[in-house]
């Protein structure tokens, strides 16, 4: 009995994830379908919140409703059966239960806590952990939490969790829990990077330029303060194309400027630029390759949503989109502009009962992070 409590304590870790991501998970389908009418009228609460910047109060039965949403089917995890989690809403605290299947024997998880936000991350913080009747010391939770967790958009900070916000498919500017109660204020949609690849280039080779900038008046010569100007003179060139390789070459530019300078402090000043060119070249290919695995995700998830779809109009404007993500994922800094109003133009000539379905099923397919992006562009 020991042991297979140890066993269950060694993947609490991976569980309490699981509660503690609630929201982000009642909003990411991967591979669940949306049929349930009461999820889709909270989501249209959220989504129309967003327009008017307004708070929204969620009920333990409309959180649970979401959570239903996805857990249509069991989530395997290993030798653990993840079963319908369950939230309740007790005063200003939220409970949470997860019943699992470990091997043949079943149990459920329990945590209790408070939910609260600050500028970058909803907050967790936990009061007690419970595997069935058996509490579990919360510093024991927490530490194997801390040691085990590999997801760089959640930490631990002290005992609270730290969710990035970045994970939730909506802005959240304030939340909290009241009287059984739980309030969210939403803000309106950001425009994210998923479907401007490049523009995350963009940002770092403007970055880059006033760096460059910076080392012209560092006392290097004439000749070498020109060679940097063509450099600052390329970015400037690639910035309305394709520029993702362009760093490499910067690369190989700077690295020629420093094999002609004497001076050691000089030469250590180009040095560093090229340290940082090499670590933005990193950061964006990492970015770019993210960018990437999002967008077949997204495609896929179009084509469901299409596939959905009866209406040729709506198949044509969702045709249209699924075409940009494909072109987007070769090039991340293509212009889809165009492709948007095209699918624009199609959707708002679609009758209302034709719009409502491309809605829902846009809904019923598409993760809830790409949904926001997928209304912008079809105005809906």
């Amino acid at each position: 009995m020991k042991r297979t409590l140890r066993n269950i304590l060694a993947t609490l870790t991976a569980m309490v994830l699981l509660i503690v991501g609630c929201i982000a998970l009642a909003f990411n389908k991967q591979g669940y379908t949306l049929n349930d009418s009461s999820a889709e009228s909270i989501i249209n609460k959220i989504t129309a919140a967003e327009k008017n910047e307004k708070m929204i109060t969620l009920t333990k039965e409309e959180i649970n409703s979401l959570l239903s949403t996805v857990y249509k089917k069991p989530k395997q995890k290993g030798n653990i059966t993840v079963k319908t989690p369950q939230v309740d809403l007790e005063g200003d605290k939220v409970a949470a239960k997860i019943p699992i299947t470990y091997k043949s024997m079943e149990v459920v998880l329990w945590t209790n806590g408070t939910i609260s936000q600050n500028e970058g991350y909803i907050i967790y913080s936990p009061d007690s952990f419970k595997v069935g009747k058996l509490p579990i010391p919360k510093s024991i939770v927490v530490s194997k939490l801390k040691s085990q967790l590999k997801d760089e958009n959640i930490a631990i900070n002290g005992s609270d969790i730290l969710i990035n916000k970045k994970l939730i498919p909506f802005s959240i500017t304030d939340i909290n829990v009241k009287n059984g109660i739980m309030d969210i204020k939403i803000s309106k949609i950001s425009p994210s990077l998923l479907l401007d690849g490049g523009k995350s280039v963009k940002i770092e080779l403007g970055k880059l330029k006033n760096e460059l900038n910076a080392l012209k008046e560092k006392g290097l010569t004439a000749e070498q303060n020109q060679e940097i100007q063509e450099i600052i003179n390329k970015i400037d060139k690639s910035l309305s194309s394709n520029s993702q390789e362009i760093l490499q070459n910067i690369v190989k530019d700077i690295d020629n400027i420093s094999k002609n300078i004497k001076d050691g402090s000089k030469k250590q000043e180009v040095e560093k630029v090229k340290e940082e060119v090499n670590k933005k070249q990193e950061e964006i290919n990492k970015n770019l390759a993210q960018a990437k695995t999002s967008l077949a995700r997204l495609s896929g998830q179009l084509s469901a949503a299409q596939g959905a779809v009866t209406s040729s109009g709506g198949r044509q404007a969702i045709g249209i989109l699924i075409s940009t993500t494909s072109k987007m994922a070769s090039n991340p800094s293509y212009n889809y502009g165009g492709d948007a109003a095209a699918a624009r133009s199609i959707y708002n000539k679609l009758t209302a009962q034709e719009k409502a379905q491309v809605k829902n099923a846009i809904f019923s397919n598409v993760d809830m992070s790409n949904v926001s992006q997928i209304r912008q562009l079809l105005g809906m």
